[in-house]
């Protein structure tokens, strides 16, 4: 079977959603089929290339400037540039050569900002089956996220509503459906969307990451270490948990990984910095696990599913983790950690103190978390989608 891929970006990015593509694809081809990636670049030409077994089309942006690197026109040039991702009739062509050119067996998509929706139309026009992954709120929102101004969107506004229309129009072309999470297939069952093509299961993301509890770094007697992994920026709730801590007096550090906007991380720095709070920028993950004793994920927003929390459990860490979005998939409140309220004052505050009553507390929830992890490896993930493309290649 010979499957095509297309997702806004593949390696040498690295985001969550494209790990995810990139180990699908190339368990597909361990497993013994022929997988192809279409994905954007930076370039204005296409190129093709073998990485790790996966023959790769790097297909030119067909979109006014590049968005994937953090760059901000003004507002007039960011609206000209979803308007065209709302129907791109020029990517849609690009992508209907290379489905020609290739013949796969089933079309798979992930993540399609830049492409847009359109290219679902080149799909079917060749009857091909075609099978949507959804790894953010894309679809329904402007800027994937539906979080703005500091608060989760309870509904699309009229400006994504607005964007996001021929998406939905379009969206009753794709034969199967499939989500990182079922919080974020739901909401979009909520919204309507695929009409006719019954939304088949949700299939959690996996990691590559080798199961087992590493040689830990000797702590600090009497204190425990927590860590945050991720991007710096508001959504992820940092700055939440930076102000939690600041109100509890003693038996803590916090190490904090990843980069952000400068300028937001800079405020961050200047107010909460100290002997007790370190700010590493970019690490490996493996680098932080080691050193900590529980992970904290207070994400604002409605992550789908962030896959730091099983890298985690992969090394035989619990995780803090907000109520938002799929996070209460992923940790078993008592067993692999505790979940919190923002919308309960003090809830994060009394899980991380839990910890601190408890000092073995960590320890007896690591073979719960390496219990956990089990579940999300790369086998599994390549086993589940095989499933869904011999369901939808049945049904068509």
């Amino acid at each position: 079977m010979k499957v095509l891929l297309i997702s806004s970006l593949y390696y040498p990015y690295s985001g969550g959603a494209e790990r995810v593509v990139q180990i699908l694809a190339e368990g597909l081809v361990k497993a013994g089929h022929e997988a192809v990636v279409v994905c954007s670049s930076k370039e204005r030409s296409c190129v093709s290339r073998d990485v790790n077994g996966v023959k790769v089309y790097y297909l030119g942006l067909r979109n006014l400037y590049w968005p994937f690197d953090g760059y901000r026109p003004n507002v007039a040039l960011r609206a000209a540039w979803s308007a065209i991702d709302a129907y791109n009739v020029w990517a849609a062509r690009a992508v209907g050569r290379i489905l020609d050119l290739e013949q796969p067996s089933l079309v798979n998509t992930h993540n399609l900002a830049g492409f847009s929706a359109s290219v679902w139309s080149e799909v079917k026009r060749r009857k091909l089956p075609l099978v949507h992954v959804m790894h953010d709120y894309w679809l329904i929102c402007a800027n994937g996220s539906m979080y703005t101004r500091g608060e989760v969107c309870r509904t699309p506004c009229l400006v994504c509503r607005i964007y996001s229309a021929p998406r939905r129009r379009l969206s009753r072309l794709v034969d199967a459906v499939s989500s990182a999470s079922n919080f974020l297939l739901q909401r979009h069952v909520e919204r309507g969307l695929f009409g006719e093509a019954k939304p088949t299961r949700w299939i959690h993301n996996a990691s590559n990451i080798q199961i087992g509890v590493r040689p830990r770094v000797t702590m600090p007697a009497g204190k425990l270490r927590l860590g945050y992994l991720g991007r710096i920026e508001a959504a992820k709730g940092v700055e939440v948990l930076l102000e939690t801590l600041a109100a509890i007096p003693e038996g803590w550090e916090l190490w904090v990984a990843g980069r952000g906007n400068q300028r937001y991380e800079e405020q961050l720095k200047k107010r909460f910095m100290s002997e007790r709070v370190k700010f590493l920028g970019f690490v490996q993950p493996k680098d932080l696990f080691v050193n900590i004793d529980v992970l904290v994920v207070p994400s604002l927003w409605n992550d789908p599913l962030p896959t730091v929390i099983f890298e985690a459990y992969a090394h035989g860490i619990p995780v803090i983790g907000s109520s938002r979005g799929g996070i209460p998939e992923l940790i078993e409140d008592g067993k692999t950690g505790f979940l919190f309220w923002h919308e309960v004052p003090g809830s994060l505050e009394n899980a991380i103190e839990r910890f601190l009553r408890d000092p073995e507390l960590g320890s007896s929830m690591r073979s719960n978390a390496l219990a956990k992890a089990l579940h999300y490896t790369t086998n599994r993930l390549v086993d589940d989608y095989l499933g869904l493309y011999a369901e939808t290649l049945k049904s068509n």
